[in-house]
């Protein structure tokens, strides 16, 4: 990605490989991104890695978010909660339904690498 001029602002990866990258350790024991009890935010060389089941499993994205993308809110968000539905009401129940309108758009489609974890290394 740096041969694009563009440099990660962020990597996306399934919560199952951010936790076996997490626990890589070299010959002596020790952590090679960092000790996970000391880690206040996950990082991966300095930059932030969003663990999401929303991800394929060994597959990571690496993106220069801040440059190659932008997030358009095209309705605030609206939040419902009712008591109205089948019986919740004598049961206690409420339903909670949240909603938002967004549109992504991708500028530079080169801010962004999507591959193997398997590959990564």
């Amino acid at each position: 990605m740096s041969l694009s001029n563009y440099e990660a602002s962020a990597f996306v990866m399934h919560p199952t490989n951010w936790y076996a990258a997490m626990l890589l350790k070299d010959t002596q024991g020790r952590y090679l991104f960092s000790d996970p009890q000391s880690m206040v935010q996950p990082r991966v060389w300095a930059k932030p890695v969003v663990a999401s089941q929303t991800q394929t499993v060994d597959r990571f994205l690496a993106g220069a978010f801040d440059l190659g993308a932008q997030i358009w809110d095209k309705e605030d968000a609206t939040v419902r909660i009712s008591e109205n539905v089948s019986d919740h009401f004598l049961r206690n129940l409420v339903v909670v339904l949240c909603e938002s309108r967004l549109a992504l758009t991708i500028y530079r489609s080169t801010a962004f690498v999507y591959g193997s974890v398997s590959n990564a290394g």
